[in-house]
């Protein structure tokens, strides 16, 4: 659309295969990236006519010829109506199999009107790993059948994952990295194109006058969004930036689960729109959104964010051993220590072997790193997060810093893990117990302080709880105290 538009407009077959519409739930990929490629040639070459009569029967051609001089001769040389009726009939048994289709009418469209075939599969990197490398090996099956170019867009950890170990490793190909631009830069253009989407409504919402929204009412909310995100307060787009490095979708999800989250409260900015007041949504609301979006309380499982302080282990389970292996990767890091691989990589077997002489057994940091790599906060040589299996080394991401260095440090975080923190000492347990009963009991809005005092409270116990917790551990760990 840009930089080759008139090239591949004037010389090329251009066809468009969206993977965000393949479900990957039974159905045959090839078959369904032959039916996608049918389709955008009709809608993006209608002078092709790929379903004409003249064009089916040179897209068949070669049957056409065998059947003329063979078995269907007779027929051809007393009734030619009738020998293409039957011919018909033969193109209807061809047609059936959509992959072989797709690549012949190509190939015939290709050589009548002397334009190349250019294939895109795209988004392909939203499927799972087993999924992209057949999407690679159907697009070399069309590149080969077709003399042609495929072009695959892949997120630059999928590329990485695939080359080493996936069908990319078996097939020479060439890359090119586009850099991603700032997450601060996105945002802002996201926040422009939505505000351009509501000014071309005339009127959003239903219901009596009190609740009709106008589209200068949202888009003045809008606007107060963008400069909560946008604004002085940098901890927003730090956030989202530190917990998903090297991505940009992910952060994006973020800030619309902030959008349409419960926990975020749009209603007071609606309010302040109506009052002609400022008003901006605090960041622990920003954090709580993300960390619970729909649910009321916060679960691991469910959550993108990760409890550091949740129990691992069996005999050797405590709540810092997650801190432990993420201290041990982070040890080395402010000494520059250089790797064969690059720098701040650590082998795991080191990782393994550090963390066992302070009481951790293997398989639990084997599974707190594996845990971790999935979670980003950690990341191998290979990039894989799957499956450790094939990997060597890790090194800690900026996930892992701003966990220790910023997240553990929010009420918001705090209040939220506490909920999902199995609790040691009975005494901590009812006395947490007994302050979120105050905190819960009242609804009224004039005991809202009160209410936060009890919320405030409840955290300082849990915090007492933990450095109670650490300070009975009988191995100190030097990395992270």
């Amino acid at each position: 659309k840009i930089l080759a538009k008139e090239q591949i407009d004037e010389h090329c077959l251009w066809a468009y295969v969206n993977f965000n519409l393949y479900s990957g739930t039974g159905e045959k990929l090839l078959p369904w990236v032959a039916e996608q490629i049918l389709e955008s040639l009709e809608k993006e070459h209608p002078s092709v006519d790929i379903d004409s009569w003249e064009m089916l029967k040179q897209i068949y051609h070669k049957e056409y010829e065998r059947l003329r001089r063979g078995v269907l001769s007779p027929i051809w040389k007393k009734d030619k109506a009738k020998f293409e009726e039957k011919f018909s009939e033969r193109i209807m048994t061809l047609y059936e199999n959509t992959s072989d289709h797709s690549i012949r009418t190509l190939q015939a469209a290709s050589k009548k009107y002397g334009r190349r075939p250019f294939l895109v599969f795209d988004n392909a990197d939203q499927h799972d790993s087993t999924i992209q490398n057949d999407v690679f090996l159907v697009a070399q099956k069309m590149a080969q059948s077709l003399n042609c170019s495929c072009l695959i867009s892949l997120r630059e950890e999928s590329y990485w994952k695939n080359r080493d170990f996936g069908a990319l490793s078996a097939f020479h190909s060439i890359s090119y990295h586009v850099q991603a631009p700032r997450l601060e830069q996105i945002i802002a253009k996201r926040f422009k194109y939505a505000k351009k989407l509501i000014c071309d409504q005339r009127l959003l919402g239903q219901g009596g006058n009190s609740h009709k929204l106008t589209p200068k009412e949202i888009d003045e909310v809008v606007s107060l969004l963008a400069k909560t995100v946008l604004g002085e307060d940098k901890r927003f787009i730090e956030f989202a930036e530190y917990l998903c490095p090297g991505e940009v979708r992910r952060p994006l999800d973020f800030f619309a689960r902030f959008m349409y989250s419960g926990h975020t409260n749009v209603n007071s900015l609606l309010r302040a729109v109506r009052k002609n007041m400022d008003l901006f949504i605090g960041f622990h609301e920003f954090v709580t959104a993300i960390m619970l979006c729909d649910r009321e309380y916060f679960s691991e499982s469910a959550s993108d964010i990760l409890n550091i302080f949740s129990i691992d282990g069996r005999g050797d389970a405590n709540h810092f051993n997650r801190i432990t292996v993420i201290g041990r990767v982070l040890r080395d890091r402010d000494k520059m220590s250089e790797s064969e691989i690059g720098h701040g990589f650590v082998p795991i077997h080191s990782v393994i072997k550090d963390c066992e002489i302070l009481g951790l057994l293997p398989e639990t940091t084997t599974s707190i790193i594996t845990l971790l790599i999935k979670r980003r906060l950690l990341q191998t040589e290979t990039q894989i997060r799957e499956d450790i299996s094939n990997s060597n080394y890790i090194r800690a991401t900026s996930a892992s810093l701003y966990y220790l260095e910023k997240l553990v440090y929010e009420s918001a975080y705090i209040e939220s893990i506490l909920f999902d923190t199995p609790i040691e000492n009975k005494e901590y347990f009812e006395t947490i117990k007994k302050l979120s009963k105050h905190a819960n009991d009242s609804e009224d809005s004039g005991e809202r302080l009160n209410r936060l005092r009890f919320r405030l409270e409840r955290n300082s116990v849990f915090i007492d709880y933990l450095i109670d917790r650490y300070n009975a551990i009988v191995t100190k760990f030097s990395w992270i105290q």
